[in-house]
């Protein structure tokens, strides 16, 4: 059967898809927000409707220059359900711009990657 829209012809068929696929195409990164605490810098993210094999990356970065970034602490997220956290001792360190960025293992289908919003302290 075929279904007739304006230029285009559908033909009707059957997709088959396995829990499997539908998870893994629906894998994605949550950041959530970078704040201070005490001379701690902390930020947390997650994977959602990942395998339970999907990993990540979460870091604190802090910016050297015009949108250039240092990892400066880092953890890796196994699977998905709950929220991660990292954080760097910023004692001493003087006044940055600091965020979080949370990257998706590149074995889930592409790369994501999100970032939080970026905060500016004096440590």
């Amino acid at each position: 059967m075929s279904y007739l829209f304006g230029a285009l012809v559908l033909a009707s068929s059957s997709i088959a898809f396995t829990a499997s696929s539908v998870q893994a195409a629906a894998c994605d990164v949550q950041i959530g927000y970078t704040y201070r605490s005490g001379n701690h810098i902390w930020g947390f993210g997650s994977l959602s409707d990942c395998p339970a094999n999907a990993t990540a990356k979460i870091s604190i970065q802090w910016e050297r220059g015009w949108e250039w970034w240092d990892y400066l602490s880092t953890r890796t997220v196994n699977g998905p359900g709950y929220d991660q956290y990292v954080s760097f001792n910023c004692a001493g360190t003087g006044t940055h711009n600091f965020r979080t960025i949370i990257e998706r293992d590149s074995a889930a289908p592409g790369v994501r990657i999100k970032t939080s919003r970026v905060i500016r302290q004096s440590c």
